[in-house]
């Protein structure tokens, strides 16, 4: 496809879906084995050429590493099997953190936000993580108050990248925008926009999973706002999905 020669989809990890709309999965490794510098280095130079693909990648790598750091578990348990298990993970992580060592201590892969820059370069997979994970733009949750002009940036680019995303066929953006105008957190609630792109991933999801989410959407508008999310869909549709 046209995204991933253009450098903003891996297209190993790419599922098609109804049209040309199509979904994005990715095992739960998000490196193999070895060095992390050493893996990350592979992508910098076409990361600097503005290879989306490439970025973001290097932003899984470090994020990978930032998660072993963090994510050992505690030895002091009672349970002998849950101390057997916690023994074992540690191991584990002690692993990933020799993996991750040089590449945890590079300040030229640290002193940039990778993900941020591969949502500008066009990521399709950035832009997803970047509305989903503010933390990762906005830094911890308790200093979003000390930031309320990124927290604006955060909302708006959020919303421009989903939609830009959702119209270049993602249905991942069509589900999250759903979720986004459910909550009201990103952009201000509206019910009948979230049961459309509801209805907009529904319709154009390979396979006939159950729409129960849209269901119950739908329950809490009245028949006249249901009218206006069927309409609504069917543009939405239009514009990311037809061939």
């Amino acid at each position: 496809m046209q995204l991933a020669h253009e450098g903003k989809i891996d297209s190993r990890y790419v599922i098609p879906a109804n049209g040309r709309a199509f979904s994005v999965r990715r095992p739960p490794i998000f490196r193999p084995p070895g060095d992390a510098l050493a893996y990350a280095n592979g992508f910098l130079e076409a990361s600097r050429r503005g290879d989306a693909n490439s970025t973001y990648e290097i932003f899984l790598t470090i994020s990978d590493c930032q998660n072993a750091m963090e994510g050992a578990p505690p030895t002091n348990l009672k349970d002998p099997e849950q101390r057997e298990f916690a023994l074992q993970e540690i191991e584990y992580f002690k692993t990933k953190l020799a993996e991750c060592e040089s590449l945890l201590g590079d300040a030229s892969f640290n002193s940039l936000n990778w993900l941020e820059l591969a949502a500008e370069q066009g990521s399709i997979e950035a832009r997803l993580m970047y509305s989903i994970n503010p933390d990762h733009i906005l830094g911890d949750v308790n200093s979003y108050s000390m930031k309320p002009e990124k927290v604006i940036e955060w909302k708006e680019k959020s919303i421009s990248y989903l939609e830009d995303s959702s119209r270049k066929g993602s249905i991942n953006a069509l589900f999250q925008l759903s979720n986004v105008y459910e909550t009201g957190i990103v952009a201000p609630s509206d019910p009948i926009k979230s049961l459309a792109y509801q209805i907009a991933y529904d319709n154009t999801k390979p396979g006939n999973a159950s729409n129960e989410r849209q269901l119950e959407l739908r329950r809490s508008l009245t028949p006249e706002q249901q009218s206006r999310a069927d309409k609504i869909s069917k543009n939405i549709i239009k514009s990311c999905c037809t061939n």
